[in-house]
């Protein structure tokens, strides 16, 4: 629970594709900063974040998931051509 001797911030985001575009008329503005962001920092490929808050866990659990479905995927050719490896 904050207090008033806190301080406390919320940063709003919004994908900036056609339909945001259309909808939000502000969107623009080249005053506005524009920030590359993903959807949370444990989420986040982004190597050079100056704003990261948290370690990519997600997303690199996500990547060795990847990876070993594609070596499993490899081996299962290799055998399926007769050539184990």
């Amino acid at each position: 629970m904050l207090t008033p001797e806190q301080n406390a911030c919320v940063a709003i985001g919004f994908l900036l594709d056609a339909h945001c575009r259309e909808q939000v008329h502000f969107a623009q503005d080249p005053t506005l900063p524009d920030l590359e962001v993903n959807l949370t920092c444990e989420r986040c490929p982004l190597d050079d974040c100056a704003e990261r808050a948290a370690e990519p866990e997600v997303y690199r659990a996500q990547e060795a998931q990847r990876e070993r479905e594609a070596a499993l995927e490899a081996l299962l050719e290799a055998v399926s051509r007769g050539q184990l490896p």
